[in-house]
């Protein structure tokens, strides 16, 4: 093998190492992991954010504090008495089932829990309503398949807030969407029940 023989079968094996890198990188490039914000409550840059705006992102903020203290009664305060929510998938249901969920959730989630709110987008539908939509994001621990996991997600939602009695009140949820899962630091599908065998989701291409 002469020189020039050598130097092209050397840049066709650099070739097939960048080539490779290219798809490794473009496997993760829909499904990458999760960067958390400075703040736990915070408002996109390119929103205007007024008073009553900037309120609700102090909920937000009383919320976060709230999920890592595991303090029911303090979410509740937060809440509208006339709370509700329409999950994926299934019927709309009223304050005291969603009470019985985050009853749920204290119990299947282990602490250190964090919790990050960054509101996306705000439409005022009346002097005392403002619906948002918000980015959730939230770091805790789980028992999953023997063993104490760590467990991040992400879901865009729409969440509207009402003014009652001068406070900011949560009072809707619904059009949740486009949620994604990391146990252990691993994407899997958040459709599908856990299975630490399974290779890393790479989830719908965008």
């Amino acid at each position: 093998m002469d020189t020039f023989e050598r130097l092209e079968l050397a840049f066709a094996r650099l070739l097939l190492l960048v080539m490779a890198g290219i798809v490794l990188g473009c496997a993760g490039t829909h499904y990458p992991h999760p960067a958390y914000p400075s703040t736990a409550a915070s408002i996109s840059s390119d929103v205007p954010a007024d008073s009553d705006l900037r309120a609700i992102r102090d909920q937000y903020a009383r919320l976060s504090r709230a999920f890592e203290a595991m303090q029911v009664d303090s979410i509740l305060a937060i809440r509208s008495p006339e709370f509700s929510a329409t999950p994926p998938g299934a019927p709309k249901q009223d304050a005291a089932q969603m009470r019985q969920v985050l009853d749920q959730f204290f119990i299947t989630n282990k602490p250190p829990i964090k919790t990050w709110m960054t509101i996306r987008s705000a439409e005022r539908l009346g002097a005392d309503t403002i619906r948002v939509v918000v980015l959730q994001q939230a770091s805790r621990y789980q028992d999953l398949a023997g063993k104490r996991r760590h467990v991040e997600h992400d879901v865009t939602q729409n969440e509207t807030w009402r003014r009652e009695g001068g406070v900011w009140k949560l009072y809707y949820v619904d059009s949740v969407r486009d949620r994604h899962r990391w146990v252990d630091g691993k994407p899997i599908d958040p459709s599908k029940p856990f299975d630490p065998k399974a290779p890393p989701y790479e989830g719908p291409a965008p």
